[in-house]
């Protein structure tokens, strides 16, 4: 039948199906019976009538909008031709809805406003004009859905995760999309794209921090207890994108000083403040500007910073009985007499070897142990010892960063990269002393250099000092001497 009335209320009690071709173009229609467009049958919602249906809406045949709106309180299922271009869609019940829609499905404006519980969808979403969330939670479990625009928004209404579904929009340089997203709680994630291109992003939230990035074992450190998984149809240069990730108060544990990760490699892999980035926060929210690399998974953990703790010994300052020569004492620099000499520990990028960060100045003691302090670090490093007149050393193989990470030379020659230490005896292995000028190699330059300071009787800080008693003299020349002979010069893995 087809109907056609000026504004108007009218009913459909009837409690069987109804097998409808209908087009309703004023007032308010209510139906109470489930509404079923059988195949070839069309459902016509037009101008500025309302239908309401309190029972199940299933589509074999077509359904067509033209500025109308169909307000649910119970399931709506397409799998005929479902044409909402200019039409609203509200789901309003209070009890759980369901939604599946055909792949050529075309929605206009869905709006989610319920008294309670959520609308789970079961079907791929392909296009949605514009979302609007008020109340209740758009659930879309393993199924993707794409949204042009998105508003409302809050800790009662999202669009929810909970499975391997993410949501989807088109995210352009001249207009930035908030995705108001979840799973347990609300936790929304604006991106702005600094490129020149526009791209299709993708996103879904998982409830925990996991050690394998979004599977494994949930981590116990201090974190928000969310991992954003964030994929993009577009190469990420720099200037990248801005990202601002929300959460709930309850969703942190122990947080004080919210920092972004990213998993990398196997690792999560701290970015920090004003490197790749710039980095801001509140209790409840972090923003990271300038993102241009092209990781998919994302944490909150606190910030923390990378303490390198290593033992070597400096051959010509070695005493034997695990000691060194307390050479800043000896030289009037320090009266601290555990303390041997300064030494710079860097760390390296283990594809390339550039520096990561800038290298640490610190203090190496008497007993062979220095610590060095660098902003966070996650995951396998190579690690560099330079000392003022010894040989530039390598660790032999990339060393695992953490919150700690822990590094001995003496043990064995092969502790450092090609095997470059000497035998001290009594299984103790040292740096070699005498490249007095730093530039790789104990040879001629080096020679002269200390030959001149011999011969001036100089004494005090000096890099000629080989065995840093404070005075250049025959014991440094001898030392240098036997050095030269064996040819060493630096080793590195690059």
């Amino acid at each position: 039948m087809k109907i056609k009335t000026a504004a108007c209320m009218k009913k459909y009690n009837k409690a069987r199906s109804l097998v409808l071709s209908l087009t309703f173009f004023f007032g308010s229609y209510i139906s109470s019976a489930q509404l079923y467009v059988g195949s070839g049958s069309l459902l016509s919602i037009s101008g500025n009538s309302v239908l309401y249906s309190s029972s199940n809406v299933i589509n074999n045949g077509s359904i067509h909008f033209n500025n109308g709106t169909m307000v649910l309180n119970a399931n709506l299922s397409d799998s005929g031709t479902f044409n909402g271009a200019t039409g609203t869609v509200v789901f309003s019940g209070s009890n759980n809805q369901q939604l599946s829609m055909a792949s050529n499905a075309n929605l206009n404006h869905v709006t989610i406003n319920k008294a309670s519980n959520d609308v789970s969808v079961n079907s791929d979403i392909p296009a949605i004009n514009l979302l609007t969330l008020t109340k209740g939670k758009l659930d879309i479990a393993d199924h993707h859905l794409t949204v042009n625009a998105i508003s409302g928004g809050n800790s009662e209404s999202y669009v929810k995760t909970s499975g391997t579904g993410m949501l989807k929009s088109l995210v352009s340089p001249t207009r930035p999309f908030n995705f108001l997203v979840g799973n347990s709680s609300f936790n929304p994630v604006a991106i702005s794209n600094n490129n020149t291109d526009s791209g299709d992003f993708s996103v879904r939230v998982l409830d925990e921090v996991y050690d394998q990035g979004m599977t494994g074992t949930a981590l116990s450190r201090a974190r928000v207890k969310r991992t954003w998984r964030i994929e993009r149809g577009l190469d990420n240069f720099a200037p990248g994108i801005n990202l601002i990730f929300g959460w709930q108060p309850a969703d942190a544990v122990g947080i004080t000083h919210p920092s972004l990760r990213v998993f990398r490699a196997g690792y999560w892999v701290p970015q920090n403040l004003n490197n790749n980035g710039i980095n801001s926060y509140s209790d409840s929210s972090l923003a990271y500007g300038g993102y241009y690399g092209n990781d998919t998974t994302f944490s909150i953990q606190e910030f923390y910073q990378t303490q390198v703790n290593l033992k070597a010994f400096i051959q010509g300052y070695y005493n034997g009985n695990n000691s060194m020569a307390p050479a800043l004492v000896n030289s009037g620099m320090s009266s601290d007499a555990t303390e041997s000499d300064s030494i710079t520990v860097a760390v390296h990028n283990i594809e390339n070897g550039a520096l990561v960060g800038d290298p640490v100045k610190t203090v190496i003691h008497t007993d062979g142990n220095a610590s060095a302090v660098f902003p966070a670090l996650a995951g396998p490093y190579y690690v560099s010892l330079h000392h003022r007149n010894a040989m530039e050393t390598w660790t032999a193989s990339p060393v695992v960063m953490d919150t700690l990470a822990n590094y001995d030379f003496t043990i064995n020659a092969n502790k450092a990269y090609g095997n470059n230490q000497i035998n001290m005896g009594a299984g103790v292995f040292a740096l070699y002393s005498g490249d007095v000028n730093q530039d790789g190699a104990i040879e001629s330059s080096d020679y002269f250099q200390m030959e001149n300071d011999v011969i001036n009787i100089l004494f005090g800080y000096l890099n000629t000092d080989l065995t840093g008693d404070g005075a250049v003299e025959s014991s440094d020349y001898f030392l240098m001497e036997n050095n030269i002979i064996q040819t060493i010069f630096v080793q590195r893995p690059f």
